[in-house]
């Protein structure tokens, strides 16, 4: 790669920063890590040394690469780096209340599950990865305003404490809009479910609605079990659910190939970087903060090579619908469902209808998927 490691007056630019990753991916790939470790090592003296705020994105994957050869190297770009730091609550604070692409997918999908449970107080709303429970604290509000005064719902959230504090938050919601709430916590990963959690999942068959957001991609290949995606799927198709939406990340990080990894991520998190930089509300500090303090350990571990570590494996909405109908889910036409969902006038990203599946997009780049089907 001609001149790559000449010092440029403004550091590399995106295209050039991108060619010396691919490059760099190549090698690690090829077994060549002395090679790829000086590539990185140009790009994060050269990036760091001009203006650093203009340079995040490459100096976060170069980070990322950097950490599969020489950990201590690559804390020489997280110095450049460290001037976002942030506490993590505020973080979180800031991606629900100020990045639609986080809040607007929940807001979709509330209206689609609102559909199913309004009609009829025996659905039970199965929520897979319920997190801080912000989103089923909204779907409360809509179904109070549609009369709705009973809800069975069963939270899956392998983070304990952020279990107990949802239920918390979501109990007390329930009980100022005068709803009769059943809430059944389950603080343990879906894959990691044994034949009693299964089986008590199964007394709601028939009358269950499954949510799952931003949490399946977690799912990890086993080195003696298989893809467990697929043997998670079998199982919840075998729950006979009335409407399963899936809400997920656009881009392809299963694929074992670094170096397509490496494409997809920079791809993903460009248009998702460039869609932080244009919203007004936050200030360059904290668009710098979520880029590097949040999204960055994605990236991170999307780079890795040890293949058995991933746990951030994205699926494009099509390699979703191929896995749903491997287990003979039926995906629906979603169109039905937008009556009553809209974006708000000025937002810069787009709502689109596709074959199969709803896409958030922004720049004609689709970023986030969401995915209706039923059992056939």
């Amino acid at each position: 790669m001609k001149n790559v490691h000449e010092k440029l007056t403004q550091g590399f630019s995106e295209q050039q920063a991108f060619a010396l990753l691919s490059a760099t991916a190549e090698h690690l790939e090829n077994g060549r890590s002395p090679e790829a470790e000086t590539l990185l090592t140009s790009l994060i003296e050269t990036q760091g040394a001009h203006s650093v705020s203009a340079n995040v994105q490459s100096l976060i994957f170069a980070k990322a690469l950097l950490k599969n050869i020489n950990e201590e190297k690559a804390e020489e770009a997280n110095l450049y780096l460290k001037e976002f730091d942030m506490p993590q609550i505020e973080l979180f604070d800031l991606l629900a209340k100020h990045v639609p692409l986080v809040n607007i997918p929940g807001q979709i999908v509330n209206e689609m599950i609102c559909q199913f449970l309004r009609q009829s107080e025996e659905y039970v709303l199965l929520d897979i990865g319920i997190g801080s429970g912000r989103q089923e604290i909204r779907l409360l509000e809509k179904l109070a305003a549609h009369s709705c005064r009973k809800l069975t719902l069963i939270g899956i959230e392998p983070a304990v404490e952020a279990l107990r504090e949802s239920e918390k938050a979501i109990r007390q919601k329930a009980d100022e809009l005068g709803i009769e709430l059943m809430f059944y916590p389950i603080g343990k990963k879906i894959e990691d479910f044994n034949r009693e959690d299964w089986n008590f999942l199964e007394n709601f068959r028939g009358k269950l609605v499954i949510n799952e957001a931003f949490s399946l991609h977690h799912v990890v290949r086993h080195h003696s079990r298989g893809d467990l995606k697929d043997r998670v799927i079998e199982r919840l198709y075998g729950l006979d659910p009335v409407f399963f939406v899936l809400t997920e990340p656009h881009s392809d990080h299963e694929t074992p190939s670094l170096s397509r990894r490496l494409a997809e991520a920079w791809s993903h998190f460009g248009a998702t970087f460039r869609f932080i930089d244009q919203l007004s509300e936050l200030d360059e500090h904290q668009k710098a903060a979520l880029k590097t303090r949040f999204f960055a350990r994605e990236i991170e571990d999307i780079l890795q090579m040890d293949d058995s570590l991933r746990v951030e494996r994205h699926e494009k909405a099509e390699q979703w619908i191929s896995r749903l109908q491997k287990t003979k889910f039926r995906t629906l036409d979603l169109k039905d469902f937008m009556r009553n969902v809209g974006l708000s006038a000025g937002s810069a990203l787009k709502l689109s209808v596709r074959q199969d599946y709803l896409s958030l997009d922004f720049e004609d780049q689709t970023i986030v998927s969401i995915i209706g089907a039923q059992a056939a």
